[in-house]
């Protein structure tokens, strides 16, 4: 059975929260807010009271399992200790607590963590990346910049070769999961979508110039 990425008990704290904390109404914007789905539960499986019966619908929706749903969640979970007046400030930092011991950090107004980091962009290589994982991950790079330079990076190569794996997966093109690396993938690339110097239309300065940017690019990288 696949590990799941948030504990029981850091759930069960941030439902109890919202319980005792906010409105239906909120509850409706804080997951809805993140593509959070709300599933219509029969009433025996529901729990007594109304608002921890929404955030068990809601929760209904999440594979706790699935890098990309925890993501999501993991969002939601921000914005509560975001809006968490000073005066609850104790009742914060238990949730923050929770939250290490599943291994997150919450900083900056967010909860990053780089084992999910790494688990969602394997699983957006696997799949696909669209425009709501990009920004995700833009959004996660952004975040440790300054607090984590060496998380940022590593992040962005790995975002990277996520792309370069998509494309070639959504042309149907053969590669080695496991024994290429960035600049071999690029090269498929560059050949799959006919980028190369010489398959790249116009003069041969264009091609050169196109071949300098590329050349720099990578040497950024590394």
């Amino acid at each position: 059975m696949p590990q799941e990425l948030v504990s029981r008990k850091t759930r069960n704290k941030f439902r109890e929260f919202l319980v005792s904390w906010t409105t239906l109404r909120k509850i409706n914007d804080l997951f809805d807010n993140h593509a959070i789905k709300h599933i219509q539960l029969s009433q025996d499986q529901l729990p007594s009271g109304e608002r921890r019966a929404l955030v068990k619908c809601y929760y209904a929706s999440v594979d706790w399992s699935n890098p990309q749903d925890v993501r999501r969640i993991l969002n939601v979970f921000a914005d509560i200790l975001n809006e968490i007046p000073t005066t609850e400030e104790e009742e914060k930092q238990k949730l923050v607590r929770h939250l290490e011991e599943d291994g997150y950090v919450y900083n900056d107004e967010q909860i990053v963590s780089r084992k999910l980091d790494t688990a969602l962009i394997s699983a957006i290589a696997k799949a696909s990346l669209d425009t709501e994982h990009l920004n995700i991950y833009v959004d996660r790079i952004n975040a440790s910049v300054e607090t984590d330079p060496a998380l940022a990076i590593g992040s962005t190569k790995d975002l990277i070769e996520a792309t370069l794996k998509t494309i070639l997966n959504g042309c149907s093109f053969e590669y080695d999961d496991k024994k290429e690396n960035i600049p071999k993938l690029l090269k498929k690339v560059q050949k799959v979508l006919q980028l190369t110097a010489k398959e790249v239309d116009g003069s041969k300065k264009r091609c050169r110039r196109y071949k300098k940017s590329s050349e720099q690019y990578w040497v950024y990288c590394y």
